[in-house]
């Protein structure tokens, strides 16, 4: 599947990471619309450090993402072209490992979210937890990847700042 991954220089522990992808599982028949949608993040590992087995733990994508939305988000979800639907909790499987992570991430976001802010927490179980954009024809390629560009841009200053102490709001970049 055609896909563009971004990542952002290291700030401490972590990392921000994005792809840009087909929105779907396969490649549509030829002539037929090609959709497109990012997903955005924080790096994570599907283990007890990023997903503590004690859900009032506050792992630190827990405070990232927290920032996205207070700092970089705001009031601008429809134009960040960003999606609200909930995460899954169709892959929350005792038997395998990043089945049970999955358990665990979605007791965290229990926690530490509000219901109407479930859709900041998707993302992958073991590369990303962060929101995902809306789906887009191919042709509005651009729309979505300047709003990629700007929600990393703006997450990785307001994560600099954060790790040196300083407050950053980028609402107005």
């Amino acid at each position: 599947m055609p896909a563009i991954n971004f990542y952002s220089p290291k700030f401490g522990d972590a990392q921000l990471r994005a792809v840009l992808q087909v929105a779907q599982r396969a490649m549509p028949p030829a002539g037929e619309p090609v959709p497109l949608r990012f997903s955005v993040g924080i790096s994570v590992k599907a283990d007890t450090t990023s997903y503590p087995r004690d859900p009032s733990a506050t792992p630190t994508w827990v405070n990232a993402v927290q920032r996205l939305r207070d700092d970089v988000i705001g009031d601008r979800v429809e134009q960040l072209h960003l999606s609200t639907r909930r995460p899954s909790s169709a892959h929350v499987n005792p038997k395998t490992e990043n089945g049970r992570a999955h358990a665990r991430k979605l007791a965290t976001v229990d926690r530490h979210f509000a219901d109407s802010e479930r859709w900041l927490t998707t993302g992958y179980i073991d590369w990303i937890v962060g929101p995902a954009s809306q789906r887009m024809p191919l042709e509005r390629v651009e729309l979505l990847a300047d709003a990629l560009v700007e929600i990393l841009d703006g997450w990785y200053r307001v994560e600099v700042g954060a790790l040196e102490g300083a407050t950053v709001s980028t609402h107005a970049l």
